[in-house]
């Protein structure tokens, strides 16, 4: 009943969460959905029957199809920063029609439309799937959880300096970094300094931490690198070997096990071709993607159509822990530490 002042809100969330006044809790949220009254507000659109796939303009560039496709883009972007996630699910219907959306650092995977009024077996059995994953099938980071009471006592002590000034409160939550020896070694955040707005790109994210096993602080970066960029943890390494001064001291992390997109893989022939010769020049050998499709797979999909307005560009999600905090600019004393800082910069660069 699209009249009512009742607002609707059909998105997943786990069993006995309470959401209070709140119609939607994206830091707690399992599968999103997003419902439109009618088909007119379809965000994309299918080709028809004999249309050159390549060539189709996916998007309904009608004032309708933008504004929908914005609030999904929006949607899905805060999904991302009130959690830490390598992929995420959205459920899109409108009218009698459904599409499913599947959103990482690269991008965005839609697929065809159908009509869940005259054949619900795709949704009931997208439903079903879903149900069954693991946290990281449903694209959950598992290599970030709440902190308990007492680790969150005892950040709200060690982290004072860093302490929040927003009214918009985060949970505290504790980062699990694998080291060579085999064990983790997990340290306790509560603010981030800074926070992405985007849903593709780097998306850098930046924390001072407790380490309440050694009771240190430190300064974790999280992002997600291009696949042409070297690591930045192995740089600050070699840096280090080469004593370079004014450079973050590395303490531990890399790249996230199994943390990789996979947009990326379904773009264009023309454009994976370009990707292969950038790699083949490259230094470094990316890390293998979680799909079970190999390149010629991926050029004889049937399903995949649409023409690129952007390059897509595989990423690989970073984190690493420096023993130095860094601090806002604006806590900055004046105009000759200002100075002093970007000299140090460029001798560390």
């Amino acid at each position: 009943d699209t009249s009512s002042s009742h607002k609707i809100n059909p998105s997943v969330y786990l069993a006995d969460l309470n959401l209070g006044d709140k119609i939607s809790g994206f830091g707690e949220l399992e599968l999103h959905s997003e419902l439109k009254p009618s088909h007119t507000q379809d965000a994309f659109q299918d080709p028809p029957e004999g249309q050159d796939l390549d060539e189709w303009d996916f998007k309904n560039s009608s004032d309708a199809g933008i504004n929908t496709r914005g609030q999904l883009y929006q949607y899905a972007s805060e999904w991302q920063i009130r959690q830490h996630r390598n992929h995420a699910f959205t459920i899109f219907l409108f009218g009698e029609f459904v599409r499913f959306i599947r959103w990482d650092r690269a991008g965005a995977i839609v697929s065809q439309r159908f009509d869940y009024q005259k054949d619900a077996t795709h949704l009931i059995d997208f439903l079903w799937r879903f149900s069954q994953l693991s946290d990281a099938a449903r694209g959950k980071d598992v290599y970030v959880r709440r902190a308990t009471e007492e680790e969150a006592d005892m950040a709200r002590i060690e982290l004072k300096e860093w302490e929040p000034e927003s009214k918009v409160q985060r949970p505290f939550i504790v980062f699990k970094i694998p080291v060579e020896n085999g064990l983790d070694r997990e340290f306790i955040a509560w603010h981030c300094l800074d926070e992405p707005d985007a849903l593709t790109g780097r998306c850098t994210r930046g924390y001072p931490v407790y380490e309440a096993a050694k009771n240190e602080k430190y300064f974790l970066k999280d992002g997600w690198r291009a696949h042409s960029l070297a690591p930045e943890a192995e740089i600050l390494l070699l840096l280090e070997k080469n004593k370079v001064e004014h450079v973050p001291i590395y303490i531990c992390g890399g790249d996230v096990p199994n943390g990789v997109t996979q947009t990326d893989i379904f773009v264009t022939r023309k454009q994976r071709k370009e990707d292969s010769d950038e790699r083949s020049s490259s230094p470094l050998t990316p890390l293998p993607s979680e799909c079970d499709l190999d390149s010629s797979q991926c050029d004889s999909v049937t399903w995949k159509y649409g023409k690129e307005s952007a390059r897509v560009t595989q990423r690989f999600h970073h984190r690493f822990v420096t023993k130095d905090v860094a601090n806002h600019l604006h806590k900055v004393s004046g105009s000759k530490d200002m100075m002093k800082v970007v000299f140090h910069a460029f001798i560390g660069e």
